[in-house]
């Protein structure tokens, strides 16, 4: 009895001792966001470059 006790608990713990899985991403989010703020901020700065240089 003690043996299948043990025997048990080693085979639970070998199973359960791998590393963790990185979940999927649910969505996945493109970069025009991002593009477009580049765009924006390099607009504002183009602007501002005159006043910076005064």
């Amino acid at each position: 009895m003690n043996k299948l006790i043990a025997t048990a608990l080693l085979a639970l713990l070998v199973f359960n001792c791998k590393s963790p899985e990185a979940r999927q991403p649910i969505s996945t989010k493109s970069g025009s966001y991002i593009d477009a703020s580049i765009a924006l901020n390099k607009k504002r700065l183009q602007k501002k470059k005159p006043l910076l240089k005064k």
